[in-house]
């Protein structure tokens, strides 16, 4: 028996030819790490490191670049979050000095 992408392969019940085709299959829905692009523009590092968005993620131990599109869409979130987050100010209380009595001479 000739299974693609594994070779030769010995007779097998039903259940083990399905188990081995889901391994093969579930490979190829990963990106290749060729595909992603390998820097991001300047304009959205910084956009990023001002809104405190990490750039990159972790896949198969090495650290990749996130999509701008996927950077730029969490830079709206967190905008978006900011504005419902507005300190008040506080007003300051105004303090009255004492004026200090020249003494008389005498």
């Amino acid at each position: 028996m000739y299974i693609k992408n594994i070779g030769k392969v010995p007779l097998m019940t039903v259940k083990e030819k399905k188990s081995i085709f889901n391994k093969v299959t579930k490979e190829k829905t990963v990106k290749p790490l060729n595909s992603i692009k390998r820097t991001v523009s300047q304009r959205v590092k910084n956009m990023a490191k001002k809104h405190g968005i990490t750039i990159t993620f972790k896949r198969n131990n090495k650290r990749l670049y996130k999509s701008e599109a996927q950077i730029k869409k969490q830079i709206e979130l967190k905008k978006k979050r900011k504005k419902k987050v507005v300190k008040k100010k506080r007003k300051k209380k105004v303090v009255k000095r004492k004026r200090k009595m020249k003494r008389r001479r005498k």
